[in-house]
């Protein structure tokens, strides 16, 4: 009886005692955490840095999430979640999915051209060189490596290929320009040069320049799509 009545006073005055040192008790709340101001300031300026970068391609952006709203890619709704866990400032990217909106009720928005896609792959890489302190993003740089290593292979038979095409939706008629365009949103290589070479084949039906490749001109168009396999195996 005089054990359990000494540990009974040892454990009151020690449960105080824990209590005046800091340590918590297991039924207190744990302390919420709270951003430092000097931290907020940082994360702010930094969110506004982005985008005053991404100002400049705000148009082509808001056309090209249209376009995808129009086709039934992407839905509004995902987006405007989404948007709240982009980069930059919230008020820029609410302004963004407004944007977007109003292209998206509108006429058809057509296509981006390839100087517009050049424009935002630009813009893209500016931000990630921002976020890694002026140096390349490692993975981007090998990306952008790889399709210009690419282009590089493919621009000799540029022509070709579009006549190939053109071929195919005009003459043998087992594709069409809109399956062509869908496919071209995947094709390896610079989406620059790849919506380039769909505006060409394009013209090229509309034209009538639909003659069947040589055999000569088959070779040369198959050596280089060999060699670009080779080159994405080594990536």
């Amino acid at each position: 009886m005089k054990k359990f009545i000494a540990a009974a006073v040892l454990l009151a005055v020690l449960v105080p005692f824990a209590a005046a040192q800091g340590k918590l008790t297991p039924k207190e709340p744990l302390p919420k955490k709270t951003e430092t101001a000097g931290l907020q300031s940082v994360k702010q300026e930094r969110a506004a840095k982005i985008s005053a970068i991404t100002a400049k391609v705000q148009d082509i952006n808001a056309r090209y999430y249209a376009r995808q709203v129009q086709q039934g890619q992407v839905m509004i709704g995902s987006l405007e979640s989404a948007s709240k866990s982009w980069l930059g400032l919230p008020e820029q990217n609410a302004q963004l999915i407004a944007l977007i909106k109003e292209y998206a009720r509108g006429p058809e928005v057509p296509d981006l051209t390839w100087q517009e896609l050049d424009q935002l792959d630009e813009n893209n890489r500016e931000v990630q060189r921002f976020l890694h302190n002026g140096r390349e993003n490692p993975a981007a740089a090998k990306l952008a490596e790889m399709n210009r290593k690419i282009r590089e292979l493919k621009e000799p038979v540029f022509e070709l290929d579009a006549r190939y095409w053109a071929w195919r939706v005009a003459v043998v008629k087992d594709t069409t320009m809109d399956e062509l365009e869908g496919y071209a949103k995947n094709w390896v290589g610079e989406r620059s040069y790849n919506q380039k070479l769909i505006a060409k084949i394009r013209e090229n039906v509309q034209t009538g320049n639909t003659k069947k490749l040589t055999k000569e001109e088959e070779k040369k168009l198959n050596k280089v799509t060999k060699q670009v396999r080779k080159l994405l195996k080594q990536y």
